[in-house]
């Protein structure tokens, strides 16, 4: 190590000052080197051949990051597992494969959440046009809704005794929520993300596609 300068000399009898010392250790400087900062990782010109940093010097989730959950298959919900307003503080339930906890290592510049949630009803149109019977669902972000609340309409045709056959659900009546977020105040800890709904009356029958979460410092 030719860059390491010679130590002043400590005189016997004189009083160590201790912050002198302490530079002596670690002083971090841009010209020559004047402390042990030269044989502890100290980078410079002389010790170093090229500055080119590629991704394998760079600590894996440092700068981004990412995570995503999924679901396969339908998710039915029927009415006796939701309270009966929809204003209600817990009227609203997560939705499994569309829900995620994630950690940020650190302080992200921006954090984009994307995700995919569909389905129908069997709300029929001719006896339940009330518009508190809708399915709505919600996103939200550490327990706080963001992007207000998307609805599904009344989704088939009720039946009679003497017309069963139009007991039919519209397939043209589903709905598909492809919502994405951009939230820039997300601090490093664990956060969690999800959409969650509430149907009133009849089944309801959601798919999910996934969750994603995307981090860039």
């Amino acid at each position: 190590m030719p860059d390491i300068t010679t130590f002043p000399a400590f005189v016997n009898g004189n009083t160590v000052n201790p912050v002198r010392i302490n530079r002596l250790i670690y002083n971090p400087t841009t010209s020559s080197p004047g402390s042990c900062e030269a044989i502890n990782g100290q980078i410079n010109k002389s010790n170093v051949d090229e500055w080119l940093v590629t991704h394998g010097m760079v600590r894996p989730r440092s700068c981004y990051g990412g995570d995503m959950v999924g679901l396969t298959g339908n998710l039915d919900y029927t009415p006796p597992v939701f309270t009966d307003s929809y204003t209600d503080s817990e009227a609203y339930l997560p939705i499994p494969g569309a829900a995620i906890s994630f950690y940020l290592p650190v302080t992200p510049k921006i954090t984009i959440i994307t995700f995919q949630v569909g389905g129908a009803n069997a709300i029929k149109f001719e006896t339940d046009e009330d518009t508190s019977n809708k399915t709505r669902l919600q996103f939200c972000i550490n327990g706080v809704s963001k992007l207000g609340t998307r609805r599904i309409s009344q989704s088939r045709h009720g039946e009679t005794l003497s017309e069963p056959h139009k007991a039919l659900r519209r397939p043209h009546r589903d709905r598909v929520w492809s919502g994405h977020y951009l939230a820039d105040d997300l601090e490093a800890g664990w956060h969690n993300a999800f959409c969650q709904v509430h149907n009133r009356k009849q089944t309801l029958r959601l798919r999910i596609r996934n969750m994603k979460v995307i981090w860039f410092t």
